[in-house]
């Protein structure tokens, strides 16, 4: 993760690559959350489980307070702009369960 605003309290921009099969625990965020593809695809996964696939060039609104993932595929760097609104509140790991419903 590469920060590139990270000292105002109401709004954080952070880089973030993930390599294949790499994502985030589950969390969600106070205000929501802006990410913005730049390199390769990945998956997005909101409360409902179903992952989608997201890829370079990609813009996702995440509402305030849905419990989400993200993260890269099995064969794919993702690169991607997060803007943070609020604060971010970290839950349990991605199961390997979860993650397959992405690789489907």
């Amino acid at each position: 993760m590469d920060g590139v605003l990270t000292d105002s309290p109401d709004v954080k921009i952070n880089n973030v690559i993930f390599t294949p099969c790499a994502r985030t625990y589950w969390h969600h965020h106070e205000n929501g959350q802006i990410l913005q593809v730049f390199r390769g695809k990945g998956f997005v996964c909101g409360g409902d489980g179903e992952p989608r696939t997201i890829s370079e060039g990609d813009t996702v609104w995440i509402e305030p307070g849905e419990r989400h993932w993200h993260g890269g595929t099995t064969d794919s760097l993702m690169g991607h702009t997060a803007i943070t609104l609020g604060e971010t509140v970290w839950l349990e790991e991605v199961s390997d369960e979860d993650y397959a419903k992405a690789k489907a």
